[in-house]
């Protein structure tokens, strides 16, 4: 199991969310990442802190 199982990245720039699928994922496909935008900061804390 990877040290963090998972990564959430709160961002309004579509460029990184097309990295996070194109480059982090294929590089690191042991942690789950979704990308989530500015006004869901609460959500993605709440996701990520998810790990049952």
């Amino acid at each position: 199991m990877a040290p963090f199982p998972r990564e959430a990245v709160v961002t309004d720039k579509q460029w990184i969310r097309a990295a996070m699928v194109q480059v982090v994922h294929p590089l690191v496909p042991q942690v789950e990442a979704r990308c989530f935008a500015p006004g869901e900061r609460v959500a993605a804390l709440a996701w990520v802190s998810d790990i049952g």
